[in-house]
């Protein structure tokens, strides 16, 4: 009987995919609090269909099975069904890395095919990173370009030279520092015996519930003092708007329009910016609570045809983030933060020492890189830092 290698490299294999058994369905998602289809670099997210789910999860219980002594063996179906994942690699390194082969250098990376299923996490219950533009780097060098506006002149006379234009300035280039973003996971042996899909929720739904707060945190406040990238209420130029009470409160109808007024028109008319309030809850509640007058308790931003729970004022989404603080509100433009994820999610597992085994634990640290910036922040945000506390 041929060997599950012989049969990868076979194109009429002689037995049933382990994965057929589950399905590979992947319906739209929609995100966790507007029950919104979401777009990311132009594509619907989709649901992680059972069969990838099944696969990472195999290949997950593998890497913990390699890490822990005395561990059960691998049943068939988890073999084969990290060997079919495998099939999905396009190169040599990736293919190995499927397969966890310690010689490739890549037995502690998660599977490139396997990062979306990561992703989806954030972008289906995070408040601001959806709305942020997307790259990626490969080098711990993250390099930013940027482009200034192009400058014309009129009324050159006729047979005079038209002054060159020098592109040494047009083009400005700087770098981008990644800070990790670690998180360590402590499970116990007996999540090995259970189904690969279990073990694919419990690690990388908890990772991942807890990095989309993380990364929310930077976006709005990150410094990078604090090893993080840069947050937009930290970027340097941003406008700074007055409340009209400060710190005693509470917020006005008029706050709320210095502030988006702030940005210029091609930025709040223009969809692809992706315009948003960012604040807390407590300070979405004072705005929607602003009523007409002391005898007039009608709300000025409605309480029925503009509901309270779509979270937006003056026609514009309002983005929750606990960190930034009740005095603080900004109004930013997300498709000029620009969040690189620089490398793979790397996982590593250890089961030694002496506290573990009496817990009969294994741990499991997994690690991200992260670059960000907010752009043209004198022009793309604004902010008060003076509101009520």
């Amino acid at each position: 009987m041929s060997s599950v290698a012989d049969q990868l490299n076979d194109p009429n294999p002689n037995v049933i995919d382990a994965s057929r058994q589950y399905s590979t369905d992947a319906p739209v998602a929609k995100h966790a609090r507007t029950c919104e289809p979401i777009r990311h670099k132009g594509l619907l997210v989709r649901e992680t269909s059972e069969q990838d789910a099944a696969q990472l999860g195999a290949w997950l219980k593998a890497a913990v099975a390699k890490e822990t002594p005395n561990s059960d063996p691998l049943d068939e179906q988890t073999k084969m069904l990290i060997n079919e994942g495998a099939r999905g690699a396009t190169d040599d390194l990736r293919h190995k890395a499927v397969l966890g082969d310690t010689t490739s250098g890549g037995s502690y990376t998660i599977p490139e095919k396997y990062e979306p299923i990561l992703e989806r996490t954030l972008l289906l219950n995070g408040e601001l990173f959806p709305g942020v533009t997307h790259r990626t780097a490969d080098t711990d060098e993250v390099k930013l370009q940027t482009m200034s506006n192009l400058s014309l002149g009129w009324g050159t006379a006729e047979g005079s030279q038209v002054s060159l234009f020098d592109t040494d300035s047009l083009l400005a280039t700087s770098s981008l520092t990644p800070y990790d973003l670690t998180g360590a996971i402590e499970i116990g042996r007996d999540l090995q015996r259970r189904s690969v899909n279990d073990i694919q929720s419990e690690i990388i739904g908890a990772y991942g519930d807890r990095q989309v707060t993380e990364l929310d945190k930077v976006i709005a406040t990150g410094q990078n003092a604090n090893n993080q990238p840069e947050g937009i209420f930290q970027a340097s130029g941003l406008t700074s708007v007055s409340p009209d009470n400060s710190t005693s409160g509470p917020p006005t109808v008029d706050d709320y329009l210095s502030l988006y007024f702030t940005l210029a028109k091609q930025y709040r008319k223009n969809p692809g910016m992706r315009v948003v309030f960012a604040g807390t809850d407590t300070s979405y509640q004072r705005a929607r609570s602003i009523a007409v007058s002391a005898s007039d308790q009608r709300l000025v931003f409605g309480h029925q045809t503009n509901n309270p729970q779509d979270y937006s004022l003056l026609g514009t989404p309002f983005r929750v983030q606990g960190d930034i603080g009740n005095s603080n509100v900004a109004v930013v433009c997300l498709a000029k933060y620009v969040l690189y994820k620089v490398g793979p999610t790397s996982l590593q597992i250890t089961s030694e020492g002496k506290e573990l085994a009496r817990k009969h634990e294994t741990l499991i640290v997994l690690r991200n890189q992260w670059a960000g910036k907010l752009l043209n922040a004198a022009n793309t945000a604004a902010k008060w830092t003076t509101g009520q506390s």
